[in-house]
């Protein structure tokens, strides 16, 4: 019987093979939900923390000092447009703008745009050139007369990964944002 082929080993080795790619398709869909698991718990956990604020100063303080912590980036920054002039907070404090600028991007990222590059938007300021990945989030206008403009998240190393998930809740974090500035710019008016 030796003209007989067995078949058996290469079946072994087939099922084999496919055991081994269901298994890294279960680590890589674990691993992926560990990371927006965590991702989910970070941004409530800075928005829990913006809540808190009492007033527009400290909002503008929490998110340029604390959000990068809370949120592991590398830098984060808000461009508004209030009362019709464009301002950037970030670490080093409040600057001029000019509005079209603010206008455009929040345009481009309606809600979430997530690129990747040599540097980061001029909007980051100075430390733009040290940043290779970036999100920025649109702050929606809540009504006439609120403030409006983006939100910027920076790594200096990270690639940009951008799913329909992580987009939704970047998304919560600039239209919770924009709720609590309609909060502190009404209570002002």
């Amino acid at each position: 019987m030796s003209g007989v082929i067995s078949f058996e080993e290469r079946a072994v080795a087939t099922l084999r093979d496919k055991l081994g790619e269901a298994e890294m398709a279960r680590r890589k869909l674990i691993a992926f939900a560990d990371g927006h698991c965590n991702a989910t718990a970070a941004i409530h956990d800075a928005v829990t923390n913006l809540i808190m604020c009492r007033d527009i100063e400290e909002v503008a303080e929490v998110v340029t000092r604390d959000w990068p912590l809370l949120l592991r980036v590398d830098a984060v920054a808000m461009a508004l447009i209030v009362d019709g002039q464009a301002f950037r907070f970030d670490i080093s404090g409040i600057h001029p703008l000019e509005k079209a600028w603010v206008k455009q991007a929040g345009v481009r990222a309606n809600p979430v745009e997530i690129t990747g590059g040599a540097n980061g938007s001029p909007l980051f300021g100075a430390i733009s050139r040290a940043l290779q990945s970036q999100a920025i989030i649109r702050i929606p206008q809540m009504s006439s007369g609120m403030p409006e403009g983006i939100l910027l998240l920076g790594q200096t190393d990270a690639t940009p990964v951008s799913s329909s998930e992580g987009d939704q809740l970047l998304a919560f974090l600039g239209r919770s944002l924009s709720a609590m500035l309609a909060r502190w710019v009404g209570a002002k008016n």
